[in-house]
């Protein structure tokens, strides 16, 4: 009998170790969602500005505080829950969506670039205000003075 509960006990105690060690591999999304969820919530935001800019003159440039289009101007889907991190810049035609804080989780970048196709215009900022893009590296491209460093950027040329 002793020997049976032994047994018992260790397969127990070696099913737990393995669960353990197998749930911890794969790190938990951050508390403010998954990189899917917050692309998701990016493409929506930038989609509002994009719109926005769209119906202003060729060239526009936001004349607002930081050259940022304010959420009062913009008209999102009833459904939508805009995440407070994002932030925009308007100068000169082109929309500059970004994150106001670094995103702490994996793969943001990645899906930026996989939702745009491979484009350019999709990554994070360098130190010195260049996007890199997960696919290409360092594209050339410099963002607006006063977004941050390390922080998810999209751009959308609306017109020239």
């Amino acid at each position: 009998m002793y020997p049976l509960m032994i047994m018992l006990s260790a397969l127990a105690i070696i099913g737990s170790i393995v669960t353990i060690s197998v749930s911890n591999r794969d790190p938990l999304p951050p508390p403010e969602g998954s990189a899917s969820v917050l692309a998701d919530n990016l493409f929506v935001y930038a989609d509002a500005v994009a719109r926005y800019v769209a119906t202003q003159p060729v060239r526009y440039t936001e004349p607002g505080a930081g050259n940022s289009v304010p959420d009062s101007s913009l008209t999102f889907p009833a459904w939508f829950q805009r995440n407070a991190r994002w932030d925009n810049k308007v100068i000169d035609g082109v929309a500059t969506i970004y994150s106001a804080t670094p995103y702490n989780g994996p793969g943001l970048s990645a899906e930026l670039t996989r939702r745009t196709q491979g484009s350019y215009r999709a990554g994070i900022t360098a130190t010195d205000g260049e996007i890199i893009s997960f696919q290409h590296g360092p594209t050339g491209i410099v963002v607006p003075a006063g977004i941050p460093s390390n922080v998810a950027v999209y751009q959308i040329i609306v017109r020239q």
